[in-house]
């Protein structure tokens, strides 16, 4: 044998057993549907995902929550697609996929036998006809006319219609007097759970707008104290959980 082979074999052989005896892990090449060879798995969080042209495939969920909310960027990079991410998983319940993402492939919910609600946004464009084998009871949530939609009718899957975004928020007075309290009561319906609200308010002579909540916020309900008389303004603004808003402003008279 050459010398030079011979040496080559040896060094490969070298650097492998230092790998394994080193105690590294080293994730086997994923091979895409498009039958490509992608870059080996990275992870974010409990996600293993890879990169391809600057686009991301999650392909495992590894946590343990019953309500997964899919991220939408990993690392700078947009979330895409979906392949194999919850196979033969048994705990997750309700899966939100976020507006951005257009393809479901092969069996990204396959035997997932505990769940039931999943929503899907208007972005999805191609559902693998394997995404759902061996699902018993899941229910579709998605917008009217959307590829969801086909998918859920053609395969004999319960769906509903997801309704628009509404923002049902009030106050508790638009006349108070100067040193009193208007409380703010957010309310919203349709869209995609969980729901998020930011609170502000200015003068109504005033352009800049002052914030009562920092950014976005769980709370349903806040208190504000004005004390100089004017005409001001209240602002409410709602975003679901695939980050679409819808804002209510309120006119309110201090005496």
């Amino acid at each position: 044998m050459n010398k030079k082979k011979v040496a080559k074999k040896i060094l490969s052989i070298a650097l492998i057993a230092a790998l394994l005896g080193s105690g590294a892990t080293v994730l086997p090449a994923v091979v895409p549907e498009s039958g490509i060879i992608a870059s080996a798995a990275l992870v974010y969080e409990n996600f293993e995902y890879i990169v391809q042209n600057d686009v991301v495939t999650i392909t495992k969920y590894t946590g343990s929550e019953e309500e997964v909310t899919i991220h939408s960027t990993i690392d700078g990079y947009a979330v895409k697609y979906l392949r194999g991410t919850f196979s033969s998983n048994k705990t997750v319940k309700k899966v939100t996929i976020p507006s951005g993402i257009v393809g479901i492939g092969d069996y990204t919910f396959n035997s997932c036998i505990n769940l039931t609600d999943i929503s899907f946004p208007g972005s999805v464009e191609t559902i693998n006809n394997t995404s759902f084998t061996g699902c018993s009871d899941i229910t579709i949530y998605c917008e009217k006319g959307s590829a969801a939609q086909t998918f859920a009718e053609k395969n004999n899957i319960k769906y509903e219609i997801l309704l628009a975004l509404e923002n049902n928020s009030s106050i508790s007075s638009d006349r108070i007097y100067t040193g009193e309290k208007v409380t703010i009561n957010a309310a919203s319906a349709g869209g995609i759970t969980p729901y998020t609200y930011s609170y502000l308010y200015k003068l109504s002579t005033k352009s800049t707008w002052n914030r009562l909540s920092d950014g976005f916020v769980s709370d349903t309900q806040k208190s504000l104290k004005l004390g100089k008389a004017g005409d001001y303004e209240i602002r409410v603004i709602v975003m679901d959980s695939e980050e679409i808003t819808a804002e209510k402003i309120f006119k309110i008279n201090v005496l």
